[in-house]
């Protein structure tokens, strides 16, 4: 089988369907219709020469050959995602954010000047906005998520 060739969304609808054992079900998972489904699976089909899901009464039932590709399928697809999550790796230096922290006096008097110092050498659009902490507000603060 030449990779090249082979469209390789239709390992993440492969695995989709494995998992639900339903065309629609796997259709929404994935975020295409139920026809696209069916479509792609015709592909994998001819691609693996192999029916690889077959229909039955208690859903999508899978081959020989689809039992013996899931696991490897499913490791490239986590390499995958492993490879586009760590593309997004926070950076520093170009992050713009802004920061909302809650702390005592004496806290904030000896942690945000270093803080600060070295925020603006790494993170110099990084914005902290510092809160004294209160036990009864902080607590109201970070459920509501302003903290």
């Amino acid at each position: 089988m030449n990779l090249s060739k082979v469209d390789l969304n239709l390992f993440i609808v492969f695995d989709a369907i494995y998992t639900e054992a339903n065309l629609t079900r796997a259709g929404q998972i994935v975020g295409i219709t139920q026809p696209a489904v069916s479509n792609a699976l015709a592909r994998l089909r001819e691609t693996f020469n192999d029916p690889l899901f077959v229909r039955t009464a208690q859903g999508m039932v899978p081959t020989p050959m689809a039992q013996n590709i899931i696991g490897p399928v499913r490791n490239a697809l986590s390499l995958l995602r492993v490879s586009v999550q760590e593309s997004r790796i926070f950076n520093p230096q170009q992050a713009v954010k802004t920061y909302r922290i809650s702390m005592t006096d004496l806290t904030e008097a000896v942690i945000l000047p270093p803080l600060f110092q070295r925020l603006r050498r790494l993170a110099p659009t990084v914005i902290i906005e510092s809160f004294l902490s209160k036990r009864r507000e902080t607590t109201k603060e970070l459920a509501a998520g302003r903290l």
